[in-house]
Formats: structure tokens, sequence, C-alpha cells
């Protein structure tokens, strides 16, 4: 479930997506991971770009595998997350 707070800067969080679990990690400050849980395959970063946005709340990037820069941007991390998965998948499937 989605906070203002941002996923957890200690431990692994798993969010259920496309009848799969996957992992949010963290990685770095500022940076987790994505992983897909059976095969640990990454699929990419979730980055804070800022933690006070223009509304107030953080900013958040998602950056498939294989990227070197967020292909989604916002607020909302989980939908970030799930976007994030949902291009991975794409760019896989074609």
């Amino acid at each position: 479930m989605p906070t203002q707070q941002g996923p957890s800067k200690t431990r692994q969080l798993n969010i259920e997506h496309k009848g799969r679990t996957f992992g949010i990690v963290p990685s770095m400050e500022r940076t987790w991971v994505v992983t897909e849980m059976i095969s640990r395959a990454p699929y990419g970063r979730l980055v804070l770009l800022d933690e006070d946005g223009e509304d107030g709340l953080p900013v958040y990037g998602g950056i498939p595998a294989g990227y070197t820069e967020p292909l989604h941007q916002g607020s909302d991390w989980d939908g970030i997350v799930r976007a994030l998965i949902n291009q991975t998948d794409w760019d896989v499937d074609t």
C-alpha cells in the first residue's frame, strides 16, 4: 500500500502485480532495486528524485533494467513500480 513516506529505506517490501510477487529492495540511499521474486530477475530501479516536489510530496523515478534515465516519474511510487514492471515485460516480449 503506497504511503507518502515511500518504501522502506531499511527492509524489503513485496508487492503483487500481474499474478507475481516483486521485491522492492533498498540498495543505496534514495535507490531501491525492483526484482521478480521467483526468478530474481532485476526489473529496474526506483529512485527518489526529489524529497519535496512541487506539491510537497516526494518525487520518484522508475528506471527499467538496461536504461540510465527514469522513464516514469511522480509521487505515486507504487504506481511507478507497477509501470516499471509493465515496461520491462513489454521490452522482453518485443
